[in-house]
């Protein structure tokens, strides 16, 4: 069914019509809860969001500790609302009653001068791993439009992208740059050759990735399965930065993607589902409003790193390569929006403004 254009322009240049998705994105929802889990935030959350959950379920929401904002109420390692592998608001009250971050996810929708995007997160196996259809846009739409049918980007893109230092282009002309390097990206090319960069990971201005990996093993204590991803990330950047290799590590979202990889009838190489998560992090978008294009790739090179080597650390305990790769692009997203990753980047872009390589 057709959804009524409005609200489309976001401001001069930003609109999000019409609705483009990045060949070869795939994704089918399994309905397994898996999203409900405190693997993910959970938040935040909108005012409307809470003035509608305080309604239908009070008690639902909590504040965030770490000051993000109100979130669901997690019980037991999942949301309070979820009753066995479905959710009770969804039940009892509709799709349209659940929170925007629920009825959205793992989609999201960034308006450039040519249209929005539609992204996709790489946290839950539905969007990684087995057999999935291609993501369409009639789709897309049914997760992204609020109550009265109107599409609302998480995100704007200029008409002017930076590349390098002072140099910016015309989107349009990044647009043909870029679909130059998704393609073999997606197929799985060796990203180090299809971005121009040597395979290791960027100097830093201050600190050592040493470090790095060191702070986010640290966060392993906090002790919920986000805090677990963080610490599968450090024990990666620690092993590439020359650390000894640590103990067995717990994944508490292992049955999970056992119950994904048991619907897989064609399985697909590592590098291909690597490849995917890197090309959809391009897509995305997010690196124009924090830096330019050349700080991008770098930072994409070295999340290939740490997916890399948490894929090699997982077929060396004996799971299949698809399996693998797909636990390790969830634990390196998880790991890219972190707070730790954005002062690793910020550490980077003061060797880059310095004139080092």
């Amino acid at each position: 069914m057709a959804v009524r254009a409005t609200g489309q322009r976001v401001r001069a240049g930003a609109r999000v019509r019409p609705l483009l998705v990045r060949p070869g994105a795939r994704f089918a929802c399994s309905g397994s809860g898996f999203c409900c889990r405190d693997l993910h935030r959970l938040g935040p959350l909108s005012l409307d969001d809470v003035a509608r959950l305080a309604r239908l379920a009070p008690g639902a929401v909590v504040d965030d500790a770490d000051g993000h904002g109100p979130k669901l109420r997690i019980v037991d390692g999942h949301c309070s609302l979820l009753d066995g592998s479905a959710c009770s608001l969804h039940r009892e009250h509709g799709a349209i009653a659940k929170p925007s971050i629920c009825r959205r996810f793992p989609l999201g929708l960034w308006a450039t001068p040519l249209g929005g995007r539609v992204v996709t997160s790489h946290r839950c196996p539905c969007r990684t791993l087995g057999d999935r259809p291609p993501l369409s846009a009639a789709e897309a739409v049914r997760s992204l439009r609020d109550g009265r049918g109107r599409l609302r980007p998480d995100g704007r893109t200029p008409r002017q992208l930076c590349l390098r230092g002072d140099e910016a282009i015309p989107f349009a002309a990044y647009a043909a740059l870029e679909a130059e390097l998704l393609l073999p990206l997606a197929r799985g090319d060796y990203p180090a050759d299809v971005l121009g960069l040597a395979p290791e990971l960027p100097r830093l201005g201050r600190g050592s990735w040493r470090e790095v990996g060191a702070s986010f093993r640290a966060v392993r204590a906090r002790g919920d399965a986000g805090a677990e991803a963080l610490g599968w990330f450090g024990d990666a950047l620690a092993s590439l930065a020359g650390d000894p290799a640590v103990g067995v590590a717990t994944r508490s979202w292992q049955r999970a993607f056992d119950e994904a990889e048991a619907r897989a009838t064609r399985p697909a190489a590592a590098e291909v589902v690597i490849g995917d998560f890197l090309a959809d992090l391009m897509w995305g978008l997010h690196w124009t409003v924090r830096g330019s294009f050349e700080r991008f790739t770098a930072e994409l090179l070295a999340l290939w790193l740490g997916a890399l080597a948490v894929t090699a650390r997982l077929v060396a305990a004996g799971h299949g390569a698809e399996r693998a790769a797909a636990e390790a692009v969830m634990i390196t997203e998880l790991a890219a929006q972190s707070g730790l990753w954005w002062d690793a980047v910020r550490a980077f872009e003061a060797v880059r403004e310095a004139g080092h390589d």
